[in-house]
C-alpha cells in the first residue's frame, strides 16, 4: 500500500493544475513516467494513493475537486501506459466527507474520478470522543463508516478499504478501546460489508491532537484487543483447531494478522 502526496521536499505545492496539465517532455509529466516504470518494476501487487484526503481544509492550496479529478486521471493513465498492470489504484477521503453533499466542496462525490480510474475507495476513519476538545463523543466504527458504506454500494464493483482506523482511550473507561478493536471482528462479517477488503490502524500520535491516544499498546487491554481481531479468521488469523491425525501440529487456516500502519513524521 502505497500512497504520496504531492508537496515536494522544499515545501513546494505541485497542484492538481500543474498535474493535469503536464505535457509530454517536460519534468513533471517524465516524472510520472518514471513512477508508472518503477512500479511495474515492482512487479508484486501493490494499491497506490495518490494525495489522501484532498478534500480536507488543510489542503485547499492544492486545487479543486475538479482539478484533483483532472490530475488523478492523468496520473492513472500515465502509469498504465507504462504496462504497470500489477497496481490498483485507490482513492482515499476523510469520513465525513461521505456524510456531506454538494454545494459543500468537501463532499465525496466531487472528488471521485470515476469508475474506470478508481479500483478501490478508502475512508480515514476516527472515533475521537472528545479529544480534540470537541463533545463528540464516544462512536462505533459502524457509526462512523455508516456514510462510506452507503456510497461504497452504489459502486458495487468496487473494493472498499479503512487505509487509516482509529480510537482514542476513553479516560473514564479502561477497557472501552479495547472492546472497539474487538468489535470490528462483528462488524466486518455482517451482511452489507462484503466490499470492504482491508484496513489498516493509524499507530501513531499527531502531534496536532496530542490529547488523541491512538497507539494499540496505549494500554494492556488496548493490545489485548488488536490482538484478538487481528487473530480472528475475519482478518485471516490463525484458526487453532486440534491436532492433526498421526501428525502432531494443529489443523486450521494459516493466514496473515490484520496490519497496522506505522505513519512516519519527517
Amino acid at each position: 500500500l502505497f500512497t504520496m502526496k504531492p508537496p515536494r521536499t522544499d515545501g513546494t505545492k505541485i497542484t492538481g493544475a500543474l498535474l493535469a496539465a503536464a505535457q509530454p517532455g517536460t519534468h513533471l509529466h517524465n516524472q510520472m513516467n518514471q513512477l508508472g516504470a518503477e512500479f511495474k518494476a515492482f512487479g508484486d501487487p501493490m494499491y497506490f494513493i495518490f494525495h489522501h484526503e484532498p478534500e480536507a481544509d488543510v489542503n485547499k492550496a492544492y486545487g479543486s475537486p475538479a482539478e484533483f479529478v483532472a490530475a488523478w486521471r492523468k496520473i492513472v493513465d500515465i502509469i498504465r501506459g507504462q504496462g504497470a498492470t500489477n497496481v490498483k489504484f485507490m482513492l482515499a477521503l476523510v469520513d465525513y466527507s461521505y456524510t456531506l453533499t454538494p454545494p459543500d466542496r468537501r463532499a465525496a462525490v466531487s472528488w471521485y474520478p470515476g469508475d474506470g480510474y478508481v479500483d478501490a475507495i478508502g475512508a480515514d476513519a476516527y472515533n475521537w470522543d472528545d479529544c480534540r476538545g470537541r463533545a463528540e463523543g464516544w462512536r462505533s466504527l459502524q457509526s462512523i463508516i455508516e456514510p462510506f458504506r452507503v456510497f461504497g454500494a452504489s459502486h458495487p464493483g468496487k473494493e472498499m478499504w479503512l487505509p487509516e482506523y482509529g480510537t482514542t482511550e476513553d479516560p473514564t473507561n479502561p477497557a472501552r478501546k479495547g472492546q472497539w478493536l474487538r468489535d470490528t471482528v462483528t462488524l466486518f462479517t455482517q451482511p452489507g460489508y462484503e466490499q470492504f477488503r482491508g484496513l489498516t490502524y493509524f499507530n501513531d500520535i499527531d502531534p496536532s491532537t496530542p490529547a488523541c491516544i491512538w497507539p494499540i499498546d496505549s494500554s494492556a487491554q488496548s493490545t489485548a484487543g488488536f490482538a484478538a481481531a487481528g487473530a480472528s479468521p475475519t482478518f485471516g488469523g490463525v484458526v487453532v483447531g486440534p491436532p492433526c491425525v498421526n501428525v502432531g501440529i494443529s489443523c486450521g487456516a494459516i493466514a496473515t494478522v490484520g496490519a497496522v500502519r506505522i505513519k512516519g513524521r519527517g
